[in-house]
């Protein structure tokens, strides 16, 4: 009997490699199956507002330039983001007027700055909802 031990031992451990590596396999083909689902069903568009924003800052004497871009997961929310562009515009003024230039310097505050605006944006959008909000310019004059 004590012969027995080390053959139950190497066929327990065979069958353990063996399940590995068809587990690895699996995991590995299903992945790679899962990833290219992922790739094709998240597909990012982007709306840039058509003119910068230039607004003071509630600072005396500050201000502020900001060229926007929201990401969205629907293409389709794009003629919405057009017909509602004064609307968001609008907003956008109200919520930079509000900030003193230590409240947005910095990354702390332009991340701060991001989700006022997406909030806001996404408040009066009725067809679908922005993801994300881009600054391909900004700009704090003191």
């Amino acid at each position: 009997m004590k012969k027995s031990k080390p053959v139950y031992l190497t066929i327990i451990v065979l069958l353990l490699l063996v399940l590995a590596g068809e587990g690895y396999i699996f995991f590995a083909k299903g992945y790679a199956k899962a990833s290219a689902a992922t790739t094709v069903q998240s597909r990012e568009y982007f709306y840039e507002l058509p003119e910068d924003i230039i607004t003071n800052l509630k600072d005396k004497g500050q201000y502020i330039k900001v060229s926007t871009v929201f990401s969205m997961k629907d293409n389709n929310l794009q003629k919405e983001l057009e017909e509602k562009n004064g609307i968001i515009r609008n907003n956008i003024i109200a919520i930079l007027a509000n900030q003193s230039a230590s409240d947005i310097v910095g990354q702390e505050g332009q991340d701060k700055l991001r989700e006022l605006i997406e909030k806001s944006v996404n408040d009066i959008l009725q067809t679908g909802k922005i993801n994300n909000v881009y600054f391909k310019e900004f700009i704090v004059q003191y």
